[in-house]
């Protein structure tokens, strides 16, 4: 993944906008992914969504880390500094309900919420970003409904988070069966929504990527934020385990 940016052909050149004429239009959307860090600033007529892969984001009042997700209200004066090799997804967005959408997630406007790095959501991006490449008539409809399944999986880790899961007791007890098995020599493909756990309990890790493995990583060896590069296509080995299918 490298620093992109896509548009509608009919909104280039008008793509910060306010449209209270439709119920929501997707303005602009994008990745960022920069080695060296940087600083922006803007006042915008839209909603700016901001999902963050690897790094820092620096703001006058937080730090966005990796998994963080922030939405930027129309008319706000916001400012961000990264720190260090940085990556995230954005998304700029408008319409009559885009604020009662957005609020509807359990999301507070211009404040960070932790989700986590997500398959769905990074998938969610990545065909926005064909939509946008393709163009076509029905490429407007089809990049909001998947703007709208990238706050419905917003919302839905914010809820998971905030209800929490099993009580911690529990939980430790099914790890202990996990690797109790994995110490039998048996065979355990382990399913989670938190890639802590995915690295706290794997041998090793296959990334997919467009229907190719594109990397087998050492969980001891690697970081949730490089994983996360993984699954969003910016990183990928070059070796024998990126051309296995």
């Amino acid at each position: 993944m490298r620093t992109q940016t896509y548009f509608h052909t009919k909104l280039e050149g008008e793509a910060n906008r306010k449209n209270d004429a439709v119920p929501l239009q997707v303005n602009c959307v994008g990745a960022v992914s920069e080695a060296r860090s940087f600083s922006t600033r803007a006042v915008r007529q839209d909603y700016y969504y901001i999902y963050v892969l690897n790094g820092e984001m620096l703001l006058e009042d937080c730090c966005l880390m990796p998994g963080d997700v922030m939405v930027f209200e129309p008319g706000h004066d916001y400012q961000y500094t990264s720190r260090g090799e940085t990556a995230y997804l954005w998304v700029h967005y408008t319409g009559f309900e885009a604020r009662s959408l957005t609020k509807s997630t359990g999301l507070a406007l211009n404040r960070g919420r932790h989700i986590g790095i997500h398959r769905e959501i990074i998938a969610c991006f990545r065909q926005l970003f064909r939509e946008f490449i393709i163009n076509d008539d029905a490429a407007e409809q089809l990049c909001v409904c998947l703007l709208r399944e990238i706050l419905l999986f917003t919302g839905r880790y914010i809820d998971f988070g905030s209800r929490g899961s099993l009580p911690l007791l529990a939980i430790e007890y099914i790890h202990r069966q996990i690797v109790a098995q994995r110490d039998l020599g048996k065979a355990v493909l382990l399913v989670s929504l938190e890639l802590d756990e995915v690295m706290n309990l794997s041998d090793r890790i296959l990334v997919m990527y467009e229907g190719e493995i594109v990397g087998e990583l050492d969980p001891k060896t690697t970081t949730v934020e490089e994983l996360g590069l993984y699954m969003a296509g910016a990183k990928r080995n070059t070796g024998k385990e990126a051309s296995a299918s």
